[in-house]
């Protein structure tokens, strides 16, 4: 099948030679002349922002098939290799330094990682580059999730972390008897912050700024919603569909399924007109719309 034109290949992608990369991208470096002896392992350094070496980083070779195409595959003699798989992992030493065998593979992806730092990664690896990996300071945001007007602490609650404008970072943490929740490693920027609370409505997206080594506080309230009740059934013969899963949010949160007469019941559906989502193995997805509380 054609590819589109900006999409390396690939078979192009495993053709590409090596070179010196830093953090920041390619730099210019002299292809090592083919050789008996020639190194075939990435070695590299792993530093902070100030130079500093940072031991103990985590470093993974990552199988890379096509920049951005996690999904593909593609056999390779007896080998079938899928994109985003790890080859090899090694443990950074009181230098920063690490060393990783790409198994034979022409090209990888090479990530490294820390306490409370956010990851990075750099992609189009060969075997002999060197590489130099600066991880940023990572900020922390906490806060505090409560019952709006009653300050009644939400337990449990699942709190998504949008962090890192364009670097697309997220995380998950979830809070704890008290309502509390912390997330450290983060990329600075813009973000922020959703809660999906068990039995309360899901929040409105509240936006923070995070400044590297910094630290954010973003306190939420939650709202109890609506209660939403009813059945899936087939279209075609009106039979109970046990198997769905329902969501009053894209499926983002708050997902239920039916019971074995495909009633089902959602708590703290936020209080405003929405579509409710409904998916199924072999039905594919439909979408009701809903318009507020009814007492029949």
């Amino acid at each position: 099948p054609i590819q589109p034109a900006d999409v390396r290949t690939a078979a192009a992608t495993r053709e590409r030679l090596g070179a010196a990369l830093t953090s920041d991208g390619p730099a210019a470096a002299a292809v090592p002349a083919p050789s008996a002896t020639r190194d075939l392992t990435i070695r590299g350094v792993v530093l902070d922002p100030d130079g500093a070496p940072i031991a103990g980083a985590r470093a993974r070779a990552i199988i890379d098939l096509g920049f951005g195409y996690e999904d593909w595959d593609i056999a390779e003699g007896d080998r079938v290799l899928s994109a985003g798989r790890e080859v090899d992992a090694a443990v950074t030493d009181s230098d920063g330094a690490f060393t990783l065998d790409p198994g034979g593979l022409h090209v990888v992806t090479v990530s490294a990682s820390s306490a409370d730092r956010p990851a990075r990664s750099i992609e189009g690896c060969a075997p002999g580059a060197q590489l130099e990996i600066v991880l940023a300071n990572g900020g922390t945001v906490e806060g505090s999730v409560t019952v709006a007007g009653e300050a009644i602490p939400v337990v449990d609650a699942e709190v998504r972390i949008f962090h890192g404008g364009d670097e697309d970072g997220f995380d998950i943490v979830r809070t704890d008897a008290a309502g509390r929740y912390r997330a450290t490693g983060l990329h600075s920027g813009d973000g922020g912050v959703l809660v999906v609370p068990r039995e309360y409505a899901m929040t409105r997206y509240a936006p923070f700024e995070l400044q590297p080594g910094g630290t954010a506080r973003v306190d939420v309230e939650v709202e109890p919603g609506w209660r939403l009740a009813g059945r899936v059934t087939d279209a075609a013969t009106g039979d109970a569909v046990a198997g769905a899963t329902v969501s009053p949010w894209e499926f983002v949160g708050q997902n239920v399924l039916p019971d074995e007469r495909g009633d089902f019941v959602l708590e703290g559906v936020r209080e405003r007109p929405g579509a409710l989502s409904v998916r199924a193995d072999g039905y594919g997805r439909a979408e009701v719309q809903f318009e507020g509380p009814r007492n029949d």
